[in-house]
């Protein structure tokens, strides 16, 4: 899942373009000197690890115009490195801050959004953390889905077995 290399030596002129809870995102040089995001996490503490080994996996496994595409992941000196596609539009959550969306805009940014939740819920995933910093554009107007930290895979063992829990919840929030 994880290669043992210190990515300083893999990818070049690394930039600050991020800051989240669980980590920092710089912009860089891959190796024939395409831009990549490379999500820095310190999984130091072993919880910390296992929760990203569920986005690492999640990510690695997705594959769909609306969702971001995974390339590689490295582990080094207590640090996590993910190398994934660059959206070089950066955030709704940025695009808002500036200007003011027109209602067909919104509508395309809806279509895209729902796209890559339809893929999602095909494989009985929940992505559990939609908002505007986790939609990523690129400025040819490319919409995608990223953040999956929090992604949850459902399973009808969990139906099964904890029917008391699941079914209630269903119901309050969905009819």
């Amino acid at each position: 899942l994880f290669i043992d290399q210190d990515p300083n030596e893999v990818y070049r002129n690394l930039q600050k373009i991020g800051e989240g809870g669980m980590g920092v995102v710089y912009q860089a040089n891959g190796p024939r000197g395409e831009l990549v995001a490379l999500k820095s996490l310190d999984v130091s503490l072993e919880k910390t690890l296992s929760s990203v080994q569920h986005e690492v996996r999640m990510m690695k496994s997705c594959s769909h115009k609306n969702i971001v595409e995974y390339y590689k992941s490295y582990i080094w000196k207590g640090y996590l490195w993910v190398c994934m596609e660059h959206m070089n539009g950066g955030s709704l959550t940025e695009i808002i801050s500036i200007c003011k969306m027109t209602e067909p805009q919104i509508a395309c940014v809806c279509s895209a959004v729902l796209q890559g939740l339809h893929y999602l819920h095909s494989f009985n995933r929940i992505h559990r953390d939609i908002k505007s910093d986790n939609i990523l554009l690129t400025v040819e107007g490319t919409i995608k889905l990223a953040d999956f930290g929090l992604l949850l895979l459902l399973s009808i063992l969990f139906v099964y077995f904890f029917p008391a829990i699941f079914f209630p919840f269903f119901f309050i929030f969905f009819y």
